[in-house]
């Protein structure tokens, strides 16, 4: 090698959060479901938030060029609220794989933003999102979930929590066998 170090890469998404009021609700309604033995790997509470945009594996230089956009993105937003909504799954509940609780009031204002960081980032070697679903992933499935499963899930009793929205994060995320870690790396105050 000619002594050149490689570039430390780090997989990133940003991130709207939720509030503390928002994850332990979700938490308290998930709770029951994590016992019954289905094959979902469960999102803990405190990792639970609205992904605006992933990234996958990006250098240093590409963190550097997403935070100057993403701050074009924040420039002309103000904060609004949003309520936690009904429980989906993606592709569909009968062949989930991954479980979320929707947004419902304010989901208009986040799919906007979304369309705003997306539009920052044009430019930036990133295929464009073909479809932006406003979501809060609680599980990703590891195979097929019983009948019952589902039919409790497509119910689940979420309260629907009103929240501010006044920032959102770039985030990065670290893959453990116990799970992904995040750690926020800058907020984009709207």
């Amino acid at each position: 090698m000619n002594g050149a170090r490689s570039e430390e890469r780090i997989r990133a998404f940003l991130a709207l959060p939720l509030s503390e009021e928002q994850r332990a609700e979700v938490d308290r309604k998930i709770a029951p479901l994590r016992v019954l033995g289905e094959p979902v790997r469960w999102v803990p509470a405190e990792n639970l938030h609205v992904t605006l945009r992933f990234f996958g594996d990006i250098g240093n230089e590409g963190r550097v060029r997403i935070e100057e956009r993403a701050r074009r993105a924040v420039a002309d937003t103000a904060p609004f609220p949003f309520r936690l909504g009904a429980a989906g799954a993606f592709p569909n509940l009968r062949g989930a794989r991954v479980l979320w609780v929707g947004v419902s009031d304010g989901e208009e204002a986040i799919v906007s933003l979304a369309a705003r960081v997306e539009d920052s980032i044009e430019g930036l070697g990133f295929l464009r999102e073909k479809r932006f679903h406003a979501h809060i992933t609680v599980g990703r499935t590891k195979g097929a979930l019983s009948p019952r499963f589902r039919d409790r899930f497509a119910v689940l009793p979420i309260e629907p929590i009103e929240a501010p929205a006044g920032s959102f994060l770039l985030m990065k995320s670290t893959l453990d066998p116990r799970g992904a870690r995040y750690e926020v790396l800058h907020e984009f105050v709207f």
